[in-house]
């Protein structure tokens, strides 16, 4: 499983965009969707991704990127974007 720090906007993404059930509940329309493969800690600020999922993850989180934009949250996009990158690089040095 891979740890993640995250930082207080990126926080606030995971909450809004992949974490909330209410948009998973939408999401869940579209035959294509998958939940995110691994857990969010708010509390302690850590991502976790399952061993293996990166790829996935980062693909769940380019989604919330997308999100972000259309409700015009700059901030947040940024930070998601940044966060993704991460996990993508992750996973190629696997």
């Amino acid at each position: 499983m891979a740890t993640f720090r995250v930082g207080e906007i990126q926080a606030c993404g995971l909450t809004i965009y992949v974490f909330d059930p209410a948009f998973d509940d939408c999401l869940a329309f579209d035959g294509d969707y998958e939940p995110f493969p691994g857990t969010f800690d708010h509390a302690a600020g850590v991502l976790h991704v399952n061993e293996g999922a990166e790829e996935a993850a980062w693909s769940r989180l380019i989604d919330a990127v997308n999100s972000a934009d259309d409700d015009g949250d700059g901030k947040v996009r940024d930070a998601l974007t940044s966060l993704s990158s991460r996990i993508l690089r992750s996973a190629k040095t696997l």
